[in-house]
């Protein structure tokens, strides 16, 4: 909050209290909505009972817009498109109540916020959580990664089978791209329908293809962020919920590990992945 404050406020030595009060007045004006006549924000929360929210934001000027999400001192920080459509982010941080904020870019990294809402999630199921569709895990009924899921599953009733199909497809039939991985931007989101037309992506990629084809089938599934030890660099994988359990799977690194001919188990041990963030 600092950088939003008159230079000089922090140099105040004694503070009585008509300082105090000045000082908290300067801080609060930082965090109040400056919804302008052109900035529409709308929080659509019908999908709430899901453990859902839905954002769209218009702003002139072409201004880059953040939505935060935070809980009990965890934050997600998301960028949000500034052309009015929806999207979709999760509430993955358990039940309780979270501080939705969508903020718009002013100067240089400063940011000023547009909107604040404040939810209360009560998941019967907390797992339903990673059943939807989100920002970057996009897909619905009628698209091909759903209906790819759907004939690769047909017949098999166990989610284990399910998901060794799954696995399968993905490993056998789509190729690592190392050129993507030294030329991605900050920001990227994975568009599935891209990358199942082109079969080669990035671990980004490769993980919000297994979580959005695991969802479809009603399989929970998460995508992970972090680090692991066969991995240089921030990595991405998956975790899928198998008779009770949180399972991980790899298909980024082990579809590489099929070009190399090398040997690989579907299933990781958590001691070699170290996770950040969680989809």
């Amino acid at each position: 909050m600092a950088a939003w404050l008159p230079k000089g406020v922090f140099f105040i030595r004694r503070t009585g209290i008509v300082l105090l009060i000045c000082v908290y007045i300067l801080l609060n004006l930082t965090n109040t909505a400056v919804l302008a006549s052109d900035d529409k924000v709308a929080v659509n929360l019908n999908s709430l009972k899901k453990g859902l929210v839905k954002i769209s934001c218009t702003s002139s000027g072409n201004k880059r817009i953040k939505v935060i999400i935070q809980k009990d001192g965890h934050k997600y920080t998301y960028d949000l498109k500034n052309d009015g459509s929806y999207e979709s982010f999760p509430l993955q941080m358990g039940n309780g109540g979270y501080r939705v904020s969508i903020l718009k870019n002013v100067k240089e990294n400063k940011y000023a916020f547009l909107k604040t809402e404040f939810l209360s999630l009560e998941l019967n199921n907390e797992n339903a959580v990673f059943l939807n569709s989100i920002q970057n895990i996009s897909w619905d009924k009628d698209c091909k990664v759903a209906k790819a899921a759907s004939e690769l599953t047909k017949g098999l009733k166990d989610d284990e089978c399910k998901i060794k199909a799954l696995y399968a497809y993905i490993v056998d039939n789509f190729d690592y791209d190392y050129d993507k991985m030294k030329k991605v931007k900050e920001g990227y989101v994975p568009d599935l329908n891209v990358f199942m037309r082109t079969r080669r992506g990035i671990c980004y990629d490769f993980s919000s293809l297994f979580a959005a084809m695991s969802r479809s089938v009603g399989i929970p599934a998460k995508l992970i962020k972090g680090n692991a030890k066969s991995v240089t660099g921030y990595h991405s994988w998956n975790e899928v919920y198998i008779k009770g359990r949180w399972v991980i799977v790899d298909t980024a690194t082990d579809a590489q590990l099929k070009e190399g001919k090398d040997l690989f188990l579907a299933e990781k041990s958590p001691e070699e992945y170290i996770k950040d963030k969680e989809y």
